[in-house]
């Protein structure tokens, strides 16, 4: 009745509730029953099986044991003693364990008792057993010993008496044979005389000795009889004749004529009389081996018991066995009917609840409805069905009588919507009028699209024609500022080649990184120019990576020590010195490392790391313990002009360093990558595939050439003049200068030049041009062609091409802005090797001028201004004067103007380069003030406080300048 009237889910969750449960109690019997099988087979296996195992190993044991014990009492040496007893007693406890492992519970308490009992009388009778067969041992060696000792004495004896016994015949026969001798003189008296002298001395004293051989020869049989004895009678009798012989053979030895033999007897009778007490160990042996033989058999009774105990324990282990099979049979037996049952069972009660309450009440139904929906659908509505019941089936039955009727009602609509659809076909016709309209519209949009397209790619090309505006005037920025960084890095060299003494060397190599700074970022921004045309080019060369990393190193040690930072460099073993590669670029990426690393680093350390990555590629890694890269900036780090934060506001630089740097990687066929903690550091590094190169040696320093020529310098610019004319100079070359195309012409058809160095961009001409003129002046000359002057180009633009136009117009060689004094010395001297010269050759001597420590308050070291004189010349000098002038009276202005705006960092970096300049022509007191505004934790602070004392240092120096020219 309840099922009657329940609804749908009602009676299927009832269907599977009971199927459930069904399923729950059957897995409940299983497991019950499985696990009542599973118990009695974990003690089957656990327990009755094991202790079978037990205890058939304790019989296998046993059996070992006895012929263990067999062969510890036939050992004939000390080490297979000790070999036997180990294993013996090895064999016991592990006896004695596995009768430990057989357990109370499987078998009789007793009889385990017991048997450990008869174990443990074994082991004390093994214990015996075993003294007593290193006693047997001992007393055999002892033995061996003794009854060798005897028998090498009774040897000797019987020796001696064999030999006194031929020496008695030997005499004997000589009296027989002077018997004869007197017989046939007929001296028939003295024949009788010596007759009886031979029966009464001779063949007594022979027979004497004979037995006393014959005595000696028993003993030797004696002895060597004893050694294998074991009868004690015999040995008893033995020991007794031993005794009798040795006592009468001490009589007969008193009889032998030769006193030394006799004596030798005496003694080794002697010895054989104190050796006597080997009886005494042989009785020893004797009762040591009864004893042995009592113990074995006392060992061998006590094992019968043990393996009677044994096959005891073998027996109800065996019963246990079976005992505990039979039971697991029951129980499976038991679980397999249950389960039978079980199923069968639920099988009935499954199909029962299937059949009355998912087909009847629900398939059945079912069926019937979806039947009546089909028809429905079909469009014959004149279906019948019979609604039965409460639940969700009849409802569905109530639905679909419902449809229906709606059905029904729904045809008289349609006839309604005939007439409907006429009205609807005459709207389309207006709505196509309307679709034309709207065509003609979109065709006027796409014309303006079009249009707009044409301003896009007008638009682009601007933006091109943009873009090389950008590297033209790249190009030009380059010029206009490797021109003034000639005059800075150039005069630096000058007075670094001076003679300075170390602390104005220091101050010159300060100038030197300073200018370098500036050029390097110059490099930076045409580096990146260079990328963006796609003109960047890999020179592969031959060259040393641990000079480089060395370099490198070096370079930056100077501004590691003023941060206080650590600054080390690594290069793992393998690493071989010689590689093959484009050393330019890779020391261009591996230094922007350092130096990002030392600028954004401001305490701890900076490591350089050089490792090989495989065989044929070298990984450079920069570590820092600096501020961190974020993530959020890590994501346009590589990107032009972009820096982490607090690097283009307060660190300073390009932002495209790191651009460059990934471009170069990536062109040399590796990669850069980066990883860093915010506050903890980061970690650049670069792989590079390199090739092993040939050994690269470095080239010494040289600061001379090796002759002198006649130098034409064409240059506008007189910083440069200055430079280039100092370097050319301290060479030991002479020099002519010419400020214009024109005045260069003219010196050229006055006067013959080895050598003549030409600007390209010179105000009235260009350097190409002026080129071709100087060349067609020298035709007309009729100049030999082993004396024609070659003509180096000299220019601030470093482009490839540029370069290569300048070589292209007929150049025959190269050197770019700011000059290097090395470079131009090696340029001069590869085109002039050789040739003759207008100048005479010269030896250049080096010689080392040391200059003495001056004191912080003298305003000037003269010294230093007398060498630069001796060098540059006076008007360089006054040149040079006049321009410091001028920069410290705009620096102080400068530093006017920062103090003004409470500018710390610039009032420091313009202190700097005073202090630099101050350096160079020696201004001691100048250098220390602005060395102590510089090294305080507050540049603005100490600077104000000191205004004053850097003025009057500086008119000072400047009048300390003039007066020392004026002399």
């Amino acid at each position: 009745m309840l099922l009657t009237k329940a609804s749908i889910g009602r009676k299927l969750l009832f269907a599977f509730l009971a199927m459930a449960l069904l399923v729950l109690m059957s897995s409940v019997i299983g497991v019950f029953g499985f696990s009542f099988v599973a118990k009695t087979e974990r003690n089957v296996v656990n327990s009755a099986i094991p202790s079978m195992i037990e205890a058939r190993q304790v019989a296998e044991l046993s059996s070992r044991i006895i012929s263990s014990v067999q062969n510890l009492t036939n050992s004939r040496t000390e080490n297979q003693r000790k070999q036997s007893g180990q294993k013996l007693f090895e064999q016991l406890e592990t006896l004695l364990t596995h009768i430990k492992l057989l357990g109370s519970d499987s078998f009789d308490s007793q009889l385990l008792l017991s048997l450990e009992n008869n174990v443990q009388q074994i082991i004390d009778k093994l214990g015996k057993l075993g003294l007593v067969v290193e006693k047997k041992l001992f007393l055999e060696q002892d033995l061996t010993v003794r009854t060798e000792s005897m028998r090498g004495l009774a040897q000797e004896l019987e020796q001696l008496t064999r030999t006194q016994v031929s020496n008695t015949s030997t005499i004997a026969v000589a009296n027989v044979t002077h018997i004869y001798d007197l017989l046939s003189n007929q001296q028939t008296e003295k024949a009788y005389q010596a007759l009886d002298a031979l029966v009464e001395v001779d063949l007594d004293l022979s027979e004497r000795l004979h037995e006393l051989h014959l005595l000696a020869f028993q003993m030797l049989n004696q002895i060597e009889e004893i050694r294998t004895i074991t009868n004690t009678h015999r040995l008893t009798t033995i020991r007794e004749q031993f005794n009798h012989n040795l006592t009468i053979m001490k009589r007969r030895v008193t009889a032998v004529e030769d006193p030394t033999r006799s004596l030798q007897m005496s003694e080794l009778l002697t010895q054989l009389e104190k050796r006597e007490v080997v009886f005494d160990v042989l009785l020893q042996r004797h009762h040591n081996e009864t004893e042995s033989h009592q113990l074995m058999l006392d060992t061998l009774q006590r094992f019968a018991t043990l393996n009677t105990t044994v096959n005891k324990l073998v027996d109800e282990s065996n019963q246990a066995t079976t005992f505990a099979v039979e039971e697991l049979k029951t129980t499976l037996n038991y679980a397999q009917l249950t389960l039978t049952i079980i199923t069968v069972l639920g099988l009935l009660i499954v199909v029962f609840i299937f059949w009355k309450v998912v087909y009847v009440s629900v398939l059945k139904r079912l069926a019937e409805y979806s039947s009546a929906l089909l028809s429905i659908a079909q469009g014959q509505l004149k279906v019948e069905i019979t609604v039965k019941g409460n639940d969700e089936l009849a409802h569905m039955g109530q639905a679909i009588i419902t449809a229906r009727n709606t059905a029904q009602a729904l045809k008289v609509v349609a006839e309604s919507e005939r007439s409907a659809k006429r009205e609807l076909q005459e709207h389309k016709g207006q709505l196509e009028e309307l679709i034309t309209e709207r065509t003609c519209q979109l065709q006027e949009a796409n014309k303006r699209l079009n249009q707009e397209v044409v301003n896009h790619t007008l638009a682009r090309q601007e933006a091109e024609q943009a873009s090389r505006a950008k590297s033209a005037f790249l190009a030009t920025m380059s010029h206009e500022i490797r021109t003034p960084m000639n005059g800075v890095l150039g005069t630096a060299r000058l007075l670094k080649d001076a003679g300075l003494n170390s602390k104005q060397t220091y101050y010159v190599d300060i100038i030197n990184r300073s200018g370098k700074t500036l050029l390097a970022i110059l490099n930076d921004v045409l580096d990146y120019s260079k990328i963006e045309a796609g003109h960047l080019a890999i020179r592969p060369i031959d060259f040393n990576l641990h000079y480089m990393v060395e370099d490198a190193n070096q370079l930056f040690m100077g501004r590691a020590k003023e941060k206080r930072l650590e600054l080390s460099a690594t290069i793992e073993s393998d690493v071989t010195p010689f590689w093959f590669g484009d050393v330019t670029r890779i020391n261009q990426v591996l230094t922007n490392l350092i130096g990002n690393a030392i600028k954004f680093t401001d305490e701890g350390y900076v490591d350089i790391y050089v490792s090989l990555e495989d065989e044929q590629s070298v990984m450079f890694e920069v570590t820092d313990s600096g501020m961190g890269i974020s993530e959020t900036e890590m994501v346009t780090l590589f990107d032009a002009f972009t820096q982490a934060s607090g690097g283009l506001g307060s660190k300073g630089g390009t932002g495209l360093g790191l651009a460059i740097s990934k471009r170069i990687v990536e062109a040399m066929g590796g990669t850069l990558s980066v990883e860093s903690t915010v506050g903890q550091g980061s970690r650049f590094w670069f792989t590079l595939p390199l090739e092993i190169g040939q050994e690269v040696r470095k080239k010494e320093q040289v600061t001379t050439c090796a002759f002198s020529a006649k130098v034409l310098l064409v240059e506008d610019n007189p910083v440069n003049c200055v430079v280039a004319e100092g370097f050319l100079t301290n060479l030991g070359h002479q020099v002519v200068i010419a400020e214009t195309g024109e005045k260069a012409k003219q010196l050229f058809m006055q006067e013959r030049f080895d050598i003549a160095l030409l600007d390209i961009n010179l105000p009235d001409c260009d350097g190409r041009d002026l080129l071709d003129q100087l060349r067609s002046m020298q035709a007309q000359l009729d100049v030999p062609d082993d004396q024609t002057t070659p003509f180096i180009a000299v220019s601030a633009h470093v482009y490839n091409e540029e370069v290569q136009s300048y070589l292209a117009a007929g150049f025959d060689g190269y050197l770019p802005k700011p000059l290097d004094k090395d470079a131009l010395r090696e340029l001069i001297q590869n085109h002039l090797e050789g040739k003759d010269l207008l100048l005479d050759q010269v030896e250049q001597a080096q010689t080392s001028n040391t200059t003495p420590t001056m004191s912080a308050d003298v305003v000037l070291n003269t010294q230093v201004i007398t060498e630069d004189l001796n060098v540059l010349g006076i008007e360089k000098m006054h040149h040079i004067i006049d321009l410091f002038v001028v920069g410290s009276d705009e620096i102080l202005n400068q530093l006017i103007e920062a103090a003004d705006a409470e500018n710390s960092n610039e009032i420091k970096s313009l202190v700097h380069k005073l202090k630099g300049s101050a350096g160079s022509l020696g201004l001691l007191a100048l250098y220390q003030v602005c060395l102590e505004i510089e090294s305080s934790g507050n540049p603005l602070q100490v600077y104000q406080v000191n205004q004053e004392k850097l003025v009057d240092a500086l008119q000072q120096s400047k009048v300390a300048l003039f007066d020392v020219m004026d002399r």
